[in-house]
């Protein structure tokens, strides 16, 4: 394998971590939100 073929998997990889963890935060958010607003509303 050559030493470019290594950094393109390398990137790669790093790009769909990065893209797999951006993922996950938002959804961390999400649920943290979905469950403030229910708070409110039953509040109300």
């Amino acid at each position: 394998m050559s030493p470019s073929t290594h950094q393109l998997i390398t990137g790669l990889w790093l790009h769909l971590s990065g893209i797999l963890a951006a993922l996950l935060l938002a959804m961390l958010l999400m649920g943290c939100f979905a469950s403030l607003f229910r708070e409110d509303h039953d509040r109300a």
